[in-house]
């Protein structure tokens, strides 16, 4: 073997090894940008003495969060929330009279940028009422499902806090 073929077999091995890295690297490249915009959605509750009791959705991820589907849990049920005429069914199945409430419902293909915070629902029990509500408030769960802006994963926020 002459010092040419040494040369040419020592080039052909750093270009397959610089190769092998940039692909390496672009891997990891494509993790990291995923990771840099993966959303995360929260529900948060709130009550203070007699004042409304809401529910609120908070995008604290890092990315926007796209809204693939919204519905409400009631002993495992799924009800799809699309209109006002699921929340009538979703206190039926609570067995709560119609309160007053307020209400967003977020619609499929919508973005919520990071630390984003909007109220899904807000009620206003009767006076005297806010402890029986919470009550039964306590069987509803929220079930959101929601992707990145890549599109590549469907995340689901199953629950309520």
């Amino acid at each position: 073997m002459e010092t040419s073929d040494i040369i040419a077999i020592c080039a052909a091995f750093i270009a397959l090894s610089s190769t092998g890295i940039g692909i390496w690297q672009g891997y990891l490249n494509r993790q990291h940008f995923r990771l840099s915009v993966k959303p995360h959605i929260t529900i948060t509750s709130g009550y203070f003495n007699q004042s409304p009791i809401s529910y609120s959705l908070c995008n604290d991820g890092l990315g926007p969060a796209i809204i693939k589907k919204y519905s409400i849990c009631i002993n495992e049920e799924d009800i799809e929330i699309v209109s006002q005429d699921q929340f009538k069914e979703v206190f039926n199945k609570l067995n709560m009279e119609f309160p007053d409430f307020k209400f967003l419902i977020p619609t499929k293909g919508e973005a919520y940028i990071s630390g984003k915070n909007i109220k899904l629902l807000e009620l206003f029990p009767k006076e005297n009422t806010h402890e029986e509500v919470l009550n039964k408030l306590d069987g509803i769960k929220f079930k959101i499902l929601y992707s990145s802006i890549y599109n590549d994963k469907v995340f689901t926020y199953h629950g309520n806090s």
